[in-house]
């Protein structure tokens, strides 16, 4: 999976060609869990992660929806991802 960003140990991931959730969304994954949300609502679709890191994910998806929207036309567009900034 791609990488967007990394953050207290949290990678945040899209794939290029999934298509097991028709809505656009991003993968969270921290220490062998994994949770799945919209990018739009910020809904978590599938998963979940320890609270601590699940409240850190959902900051940084708040701060960041418009360049998770844009990430996920360009992996629909099979281009690049770009990175997104980190939480401190």
């Amino acid at each position: 999976m791609p990488q967007l960003s990394w953050f207290h140990g949290i990678k945040i991931g899209m794939y290029y060609n999934e298509q097991d959730y028709k809505t656009p969304h991003f993968h969270a994954v921290y220490a062998g869990s994994e949770m799945v949300v919209a990018i739009e609502t910020l809904e978590i679709l599938a998963g979940r992660l320890p609270h601590p890191r699940r409240r850190l994910v959902m900051r940084w998806a708040g701060e960041h929806q418009q360049e998770l929207l844009e990430a996920w036309a360009a992996a629909k567009a099979q281009q690049p991802l770009p990175a997104i900034e980190p939480l401190p």
